[in-house]
């Protein structure tokens, strides 16, 4: 992995609780773009639980309502109260104050998890990506994108290997800045691995 500096958990938060104002006006036209390519890697979101880890201003929750729940969690208190505000009235969204690597989530609750533009942000993203396993059903999907100024693709082929249930079914790379990697939870008898 190329080596860069990774802020510390309480630096992301900081960071992002400072320039939650103006973050919409700063890079919302790119993250729209990347949330516009993530949601064409979903085929159905009826009935469905979604989890977006980094949710950030709630960008992305627009194009999930259709979901039956839509649970948008940040590290930023900031950048959620801003999220809340531009869903207010009758949408089904849950909002958590939280970060990737301890998700408040029970296990196997979730049908597709997303994290937009977040590894890069993450102490350990090993971690994340197996509490996203953790909270996924099995069958589950996971939307993970990584962004091409901090990621090759052997790098994160190596790491998702990593991963006991979670399986990669999907690997591209896109117009905009990010890598989007797709991957399935196949866990069979996973059910006795985790405590509630």
């Amino acid at each position: 992995m190329k080596v860069f500096y990774k802020p510390s958990k309480i630096d992301v938060m900081m960071k992002y609780n400072l320039t939650s104002r103006g973050y919409d006006e700063l890079y919302g036209e790119e993250q729209i773009e990347k949330c516009l390519e993530v949601r064409r890697e979903i085929k159905t979101l009826k009935d469905k639980t979604v989890l977006d880890i980094g949710c950030g201003t709630g960008i992305i929750e627009g194009m999930l309502l259709e979901a039956k729940h839509i649970i948008g969690l940040d590290i930023s208190i900031e950048m959620i109260k801003i999220a809340k505000n531009k869903y207010k009235g009758d949408y089904v969204i849950s909002w958590i104050n939280a970060d990737a690597e301890n998700l408040p989530i029970k296990s196997e609750s979730i049908d597709i998890s997303l994290m937009i533009t977040v590894m890069q942000n993450i102490p350990n993203p090993l971690n994340a990506l197996r509490e996203i396993e953790r909270t996924l059903k099995i069958g589950g999907e996971a939307i993970v994108t990584y962004p091409k100024a901090h990621y090759k693709p052997e790098e994160i082929l190596e790491d998702t290997s990593k991963l006991e249930f979670l399986k990669n079914i999907g690997f591209k790379t896109t117009c905009t800045k990010d890598i989007i990697v797709k991957l399935k939870n196949g866990g069979i008898g996973k059910r006795n691995l985790y405590k509630d």
